[in-house]
């Protein structure tokens, strides 16, 4: 092979090299950017589990809170029924001693 055909090959394989390079590049590019959806799409999803457990997490403190509220009323009503039925009965008419 002479110097010619020499020169030639090497140009080939170093425009085969550039190209290579230049394609890699692009996959480089391609992939970057899916990347970049993923990270986004996996932030996204992030903030809305991050919602819905606060959302679960003021549901269950709603639920505990009206609990807590039926208590409460449940003793004012026993208390208010102990009353009632004191003054009812201490009224001579109602008596149940008469």
């Amino acid at each position: 092979m002479d110097f010619a055909g020499s020169v030639f090959l090497i140009s080939v394989a170093v425009d085969n090299f550039l190209t290579t390079l230049e394609n890699g590049a692009h996959y480089i590019r391609i992939a970057r950017g899916i990347r970049d959806e993923l990270e986004e799409a996996a932030e996204a999803l992030e903030v809305s589990l991050s919602t819905v457990d606060g959302a679960v997490a003021e549901h269950i403190a709603g639920t505990a809170d009206v609990a807590a509220r039926v208590r409460e009323g449940m003793t004012i009503i026993r208390i208010l029924d102990g009353i009632a039925k004191n003054v009812y009965y201490a009224t001579p008419a109602n008596s149940p001693r008469r």
